[in-house]
């Protein structure tokens, strides 16, 4: 085999081992990160499940009070984190569910208004509302 012959396919034998060795690797990383998603889930649920238990107890010693500042404050975070929906999820992958939600939230908050002082965090706020907008077109 001349020299040319023997780099050409050491070049191929290296291209299909880096193939092998990459893929390998990606199917190693996307089976650990499938294998983990039933634990995220079940912790997730089990957060909400803690949360709901302990607003429960409240309710039932009559601290309304503080159930609906606790819910207001979950309810305000949440809706923070929807505020960057649109740039974080493709048109393709958006669900109507996310808009219909924070049309309620606006709903929710034309009744009881949420004071913010600081106008960066209120335009946040008012930007994840004014997707609750797009309900009716989603």
């Amino acid at each position: 085999m001349s020299p040319r012959a023997r780099l050409t396919v050491a070049c191929v034998a290296s291209f299909i081992a880096g193939a092998v060795l990459i893929g390998g690797i990606s199917g190693y990383v996307m089976e650990r990160e499938f294998r983990n998603t039933p634990a995220r889930v079940a912790y997730e649920n089990a957060v909400h499940a803690q949360t709901a238990v302990h607003q429960l107890f409240l309710l039932r010693a009559g601290d309304t009070p503080r159930v609906i500042s606790e819910l207001d404050m979950l309810l305000n975070a949440h809706t923070m984190q929807l505020a960057s929906y649109e740039e974080a999820v493709p048109p393709d992958l958006r669900d109507s569910l996310v808009y219909r939600a924070l049309a309620d939230v606006r709903r929710y908050r034309d009744k009881y208004p949420l004071h913010i002082d600081n106008p960066v965090v209120r335009a946040e706020y008012q930007k994840a509302l004014d997707l609750g907008l797009k309900a009716a077109t989603q």
